[in-house]
């Protein structure tokens, strides 16, 4: 199990999968595609180099879609921007990106199973779904929940190791190669995330099995005067790192290594929540606040990879972390992957 909402990550841009561009003159690509009912799909990318060693690049994303039942619309927004810098010397790079994502999907609540063998119900848009409003809408739902995030990765490094400088044959132009040693890295990750439901047109019965509360609604939708259900969730979380890298063996053949230390930062919080007030006994009082909780841990964490670089070769990577202090103290994780072409 893992932090968050999960649901949308299909559709996601993610901080540690971005992808970093050297091209010699501006290029851009653009997208649409159109699917089943009526899904949409636009993209755009466009990248460009600053200056030969340095690099930035920007994408936006749009899915459109109205579902195939009743007010089950599905409406995404992502974006990202990425840059990356290396010396002259190839020594010292850069990579730096900031994702954005919007997700909100809009919930019919379902239809009946006795729908499906209604020989007069031909569409499925045509059955009628358990949050159905038309005085609030024949498109939308009153009941809708949304995810948005954003993420930006910062990751600069220093190597050490031979470096060779190669000139052409009139010797008018040189270019440097570097066979790294090792080298030192800083990675930092920072991140919010918030989940908001909403329903403006409650029904008691729905919210049974959490609260018993009677709403006043009004015209299907809310109103001055009416009732609404709403909640929020946020995590926002910062991960600071340091890695010692190098390489074992001899060359075409070598095995990587790193090994360093990090501090994480949590942090969640919930609105609305009931919060007792303290001088109200014996009779409970209870007040609208926010549930806000914070953890603080550092941990050591240390990786070894190897590459196949020729046919038929072995390819593998561990990685592990393991929380030292702090909240988290005790909490391990541990991943492998091993693998190789077969003709």
């Amino acid at each position: 199990p893992s932090l968050g909402y999960h649901v949308s990550d299909v559709y996601r841009y993610n901080a540690d999968s971005l992808q970093y561009y050297n091209t010699s003159r501006p290029y851009s690509a653009f997208g649409y595609r159109l699917g089943s009912k009526l899904e949409q799909v636009a993209s755009l990318m466009h990248t460009q180099n600053v200056r030969p060693n340095w690099n930035v690049s920007v994408e936006y994303r749009k899915t459109n879609s109205p579902g195939y039942y009743a007010v089950q619309r599905n409406n995404n927004d992502n974006a990202a921007f990425t840059t990356d810098f290396k010396s002259l010397n190839k020594r010292y790079k850069l990579y730096a990106g900031f994702v954005y994502n919007k997700e909100q999907h809009d919930e019919n609540g379902g239809i009946s199973d006795s729908a499906l063998s209604d020989t007069n119900l031909i569409e499925r848009k045509a059955i009628p779904t358990v949050y159905q409003n038309g005085q609030y809408s024949t498109m939308r739902s009153p009941v809708s929940n949304t995810l948005r995030d954003f993420t930006g990765i910062l990751q600069h490094s220093y190597t050490w190791g031979r470096t060779d400088t190669t000139y052409n044959a009139d010797s008018t132009q040189y270019s440097y190669s570097l066979h790294p040693r090792f080298s030192i890295t800083h990675k930092m990750e920072i991140s919010t995330e918030k989940h908001t439901y909403n329903d403006l047109a409650p029904d008691s019965l729905n919210y049974t099995s959490l609260f018993t509360q009677s709403f006043i609604n009004k015209g299907g939708y809310y109103q001055a005067g009416g009732d609404s259900v709403f909640t929020q969730q946020k995590w926002f979380w910062v991960d600071n790192k340091v890695m010692l890298n190098g390489f074992l063996g001899k060359e075409g053949k070598q095995l990587k290594f790193s090994a360093g230390i990090g501090n994480r930062y949590d942090q969640f919080v919930s609105t609305p929540a009931l919060v007792l007030i303290k001088d109200s006994l014996p009779a409970k009082v209870y007040t609208v606040g926010l549930d806000r909780n914070s953890y603080v841990s550092n941990y050591v964490t240390g990786s070894i990879q190897k590459e196949a670089l020729t046919p038929g070769e072995w390819q593998y990577i561990a990685t592990a972390q393991l929380f030292l202090t702090g909240t988290y103290a005790g909490n391990f994780t541990l991943n492998g992957d091993i693998g190789k072409s077969i003709k």
